[in-house]
């Protein structure tokens, strides 16, 4: 295991703070470093399923949601092609992954339903790429049928309902 992964294993979740000015530079490598750490062996695999989240600072006085942000929705849709295992490793008990994914998908007004070109994005998004990446990883961490399963049935509630503070 890398060496600062195991200095922090105590920590739940351990929380990317992406800031503003990687955002507007583009720069994805701390990002893409930080992720890559997760998939290097089946252990730390294993250690940090569901146990990663991410933030953006810099933004706190915009009034508009990160996800209505271009520069952020243009760097989450870089960094998932770098790292598309979001469902296995992010926690579904905040706001990230929640963001990472209306970054990934076209903007709609939140007060109103899901525009049918969203939850087509949405289903597509989910079926072609999110859910065979963590069906990948739960393969290499040697998931049961069971927790393949109740995982499953996390991501879609977290999906509908958001975050699940009553797990």
């Amino acid at each position: 295991m890398d060496q600062w992964l195991d200095e922090i294993k105590d920590i739940n979740p351990l929380i990317l703070i992406v800031d503003r000015s990687e955002v507007e530079a583009g720069d994805l490598s701390r990002s893409i470093a930080f992720f890559s750490h997760f998939t290097n062996t089946p252990d730390t695999m294993r250690r940090w399923y569901e146990g990663v989240d991410i933030g953006f600072s810099g933004y706190d006085q915009l009034s508009e949601e990160l996800d209505e942000i271009n520069e952020v929705r243009q760097f989450v849709q870089r960094l998932d092609l770098f790292f598309p295992y979001w469902l296995f490793f992010m926690s579904k008990h905040y706001l990230g992954l929640q963001c990472v994914m209306h970054c990934m998908l076209p903007i709609y007004p939140k007060n109103e339903p899901p525009t049918i070109e969203f939850r087509e994005a949405w289903k597509n998004l989910i079926e072609t790429r999110w859910f065979p990446a963590m069906n990948k990883i739960s393969r290499q961490v040697g998931l049961s049928q069971d927790e393949h399963r109740t995982l499953s049935d996390r991501v879609i509630d977290y999906c509908i309902k958001g975050p699940l503070f009553d797990d």
